[in-house]
């Protein structure tokens, strides 16, 4: 249930604790104009919006290009929103580029005593999934490619999405076609995928679900994964005739065992790093988002060295002022361009300290030395939260408010490491 304002103006105290606190910040951010809240989401993989917020970064330009890349930044660094831009840029084919970008998230990290033929088995069967994930993706944003194929080509296509997809392709077309739309492969392939520009209409999804629908089901044993792996590769470089292929290693933190053991997490990306000098020659090229901790441990790998002439390093940094357009982003983003800071929701007594409350917010992260886009982004939601439980749901951000946020950065971050 959605309340407006004149309502919950009116509602007792108790009535107003009742309300779910979704509601009421979204009562509260539509009344200061805002869409949404720009800053609910943590995790930039997980944003359906994270495209429309990434900043013009001078170290951007260096992850992009045909060799391998490491990129290092602490979490909650930028690695994944660096990420995305590049997949972004390669999905949309940037500069007149034919890109193939194949996000790779390790489903397992690597453990002590652990078989490695197993270990690779299991990253080459993520790795030909994700790739058939995008192959996918590519061809619901290209409806009517198969319809440009020789019976051959169309047919190894369609053999290589059945080998590949943890599920047979007639249950995602079923998906699609149901929900009318692509947002059943999008919430499960890459929400960040949803900002790409020119998506498929109506009719298209028609169309192909009734071309797929009338195509004989693929024939044939599966040939060992090895082979699925060049077979696959051999139709994205040759067949389709895309200029190289960005493999985008990310989240490799993500599990418990490699939070904060480098070692296990090398160990986890081991084989792609193993085959990175040989994928070169194939035009395949990954491009490592890593934890920053991960630094001195891929520097000392004897397989780093024989990259290092073509690699590029990037080690991510941000200052205030890169941290500031995180905030102006966004804000204008959420407000349709009518606003960029803060300020423009801020009480007279909070405007009349001649600062925005987020140059104040940055200035306390800079000197705790805890400078991240995610640090910023949870404390203007802690920001947003707290004002709709303390404040008047019609009210500004005030001067208390301020100070609440600045005293829960200081409990949260100053004894962190």
């Amino acid at each position: 249930m959605v309340f407006d304002m004149d309502e919950i103006k009116i509602m007792s105290k108790e009535q107003k604790k009742s309300i779910l606190p979704e509601t009421a910040l979204s009562n509260w951010l539509s009344r200061m104009g805002l869409n949404l809240n720009p800053f609910e989401y943590i995790d930039a993989g997980k944003d359906p919006l994270i495209p429309n917020y990434l900043v013009d970064h001078d170290q951007f330009a260096n992850v992009s290009g045909d060799q391998p890349s490491f990129i290092f930044a602490p979490a909650g660094g930028g690695k994944t929103a660096f990420r995305v831009r590049l997949a972004g840029d390669c999905r949309a084919g940037r500069q007149g580029h034919k890109i193939f970008p194949v996000i790779y998230q390790p489903t397992a990290p690597a453990v002590q005593g652990q078989d490695n033929y197993q270990l690779e088995k299991t990253q080459r069967t993520d790795l030909l999934r994700f790739a058939c994930q995008e192959l996918l993706l590519y061809l619901v944003y290209h409806p009517y490619l198969l319809e440009e194929m020789p019976l051959a080509l169309r047919q190894n296509f369609l053999q290589n999405l059945s080998w590949g997809l943890d599920f047979p392709l007639a249950y995602y077309l079923n998906q699609i076609n149901k929900a009318k739309s692509l947002e059943p492969i999008l919430a499960a392939f890459d929400p960040t995928a949803r900002s790409l520009p020119n998506p498929p209409g109506m009719e298209d999804i028609k169309y192909l679900y009734k071309k797929l629908n009338h195509s004989p089901p693929p024939t044939g044993r599966k040939p060992k994964i090895e082979k699925r792996f060049n077979i696959l590769f051999d139709l994205i470089l040759n067949q389709l005739k895309f200029e190289s292929v960005y493999l985008l290693i990310d989240g490799v933190d993500a599990f418990f065992e490699t939070a904060n053991n480098p070692q296990c997490t090398l160990g986890t990306i081991s084989w792609l790093l193993n085959n990175a000098p040989r994928w070169q020659q194939e035009h395949i090229y990954p491009k490592y988002f890593l934890p920053d901790q991960m630094y001195s441990a891929v520097m000392a790998d004897p397989g780093f060295h024989l990259l290092t002439s073509m690699s590029k390093i990037t080690i991510i940094k941000w200052n205030a002022k890169a941290l500031g357009k995180v905030i102006q982003k966004r804000l204008q983003d959420a407000s349709d361009g009518k606003f960029d800071s803060l300020t423009a929701i801020s009480d007279r007594a909070l405007r009349a300290s001649g600062h925005s409350p987020e140059e104040v917010i940055i200035t306390d992260f800079c000197r705790l030395k805890k400078i991240s886009p995610r640090s910023l982004i949870r404390s203007v939601d802690w920001l947003f939260t707290h004002h709709v439980r303390h404040e008047q749901p019609q009210a500004k951000l005030t001067p208390q408010d301020l100070q609440a946020v600045r005293k829960w950065i200081r409990s949260e971050y100053s004894a962190k490491k």
